[in-house]
């Protein structure tokens, strides 16, 4: 997030998915789709998904992990009727994929927190991934990237050393003499 361009583009990405219109639609039996304001995830996934944030926030937030790391989780709060009362966004950077041998390879999901893991199952974490090789986990544009994003950190800070310096040149051209009318006009050519 150092890199000016790849921060401006997901800063883009996350405000506008955090700004757009949000709702939840039915399909009716002629096929239309009409607003499910009644749906019981409409008021969390629309205006308020935990007590913390709102839902502008909430897509914000799960649009820059997608947006950089290629997934976005969040741990899922339910009822004891199972119905979902709030979601909870995980930064990706914080999060573990692993098919458990002892249930039938089912996935679990590992969440780093001061210092320990949390596995939960699949059905405690909502996960967005991104375009994907396995459909588990989707790709990290970082990852994809990171050499394209270290030549642009190093191209950063290369250019603050020199503006740093007031653009003094390292270097210099000196002569053992005096330099004639004719002889500067030539030079000076040349260094344009």
């Amino acid at each position: 997030m150092q890199v000016t361009a790849f921060f401006a583009c997901i800063r883009l990405l996350a405000e506008t998915m955090g700004a757009m219109p949000s709702a939840i639609f039915r399909k009716e039996d002629n096929g239309n789709a009409v607003r499910a304001e009644d749906h019981p995830l409409h008021e969390i996934l629309v205006y308020q998904p935990n007590p913390d944030m709102n839902g502008v926030a909430f897509r914000e937030a799960s649009t820059t992990n997608l947006a950089a790391r290629g997934n976005a989780y969040s741990i899922i709060e339910r009822r004891g009727s199972g119905d979902v009362i709030s979601l909870y966004p995980v930064p990706a950077s914080r999060v573990t994929i692993r098919r458990d041998e002892s249930t039938n390879y089912e996935t679990r999901y590992g969440v780093a927190d001061r210092g320990k893991t949390e596995w939960y199952p699949a059905e405690k974490i909502w996960h967005r991934r991104g375009f994907s090789f396995d459909g588990l986990i989707g790709m990290s544009p970082l990852q994809c990237a990171r050499e394209t994003i270290g030549l642009a950190l190093a191209g950063e800070e290369f250019n603050a050393r020199l503006f740093g310096q007031g653009l003094m040149p390292s270097a210099r051209v000196s002569v053992p003499a005096w330099l004639t009318d004719e002889q500067r006009k030539v030079a000076n050519a040349k260094l344009l």
